[in-house]
């Protein structure tokens, strides 16, 4: 039996034997026991990490169950320092900004404040101190707050600020 797989192998010819075929086939079963070699090496130990370049991504000789974990439990401890790396973000402040006050609030005279001459543009208004200001909107003035508008009503003016009003008298 050994003779006709050994006849099978060398491929016999008439008067002779290809030696070139011959090559090719020790060297492909050389290969293929060379391969089987390998991996069964690798297989067989498990502890040591394989030196093959490209190997990870491969993943032919790793263990795809542990470098998963491995690498979400790196990936949750990446997040975990970059969030306590990272300065706090400043809160929202949802206050709206340029809003029109209250009408009960933007009626109400504001004492001490007289409204002196004014134009759609700006407005000169005397303080309880008895200084004289020139205010345009947008202006802040000290005990009256933002200067919203300065508008006609009625027959005369009125500086509408964030504390009120100061009409003219």
């Amino acid at each position: 039996m050994s003779l006709t797989i050994f006849s099978r192998f060398m491929h016999w010819k008439s008067g002779g034997f290809d030696a070139t075929e011959l090559g090719i086939r020790v060297a492909s079963l050389a290969l293929a026991g060379g391969s089987m070699t390998f991996a069964a090496v690798m297989i067989a130990d498990s502890e040591r990490q394989p030196r093959v370049s490209g190997v990870e991504y491969l993943s032919i000789f790793s263990k795809p169950a542990l470098l998963a974990q491995q690498r979400v439990q790196q990936q949750q401890d990446e997040v975990q320092i970059a969030a306590a790396a990272a300065p706090k973000a400043p809160e929202i402040d949802y206050t709206p900004i340029g809003a029109v006050p209250d009408a009960k609030r933007a009626d109400t005279a504001i004492p001490g404040y007289r409204l002196m001459e004014a134009t759609s543009e700006s407005a000169l208004i005397r303080s309880p101190r008895g200084s004289v200001i020139r205010v345009w909107k947008g202006d802040i003035v000290d005990g009256v707050g933002r200067v919203i508008s300065i508008e006609r009503r009625g027959d005369g003016w009125s500086v509408v600020t964030t504390n009120g009003q100061i009409p003219q008298k």
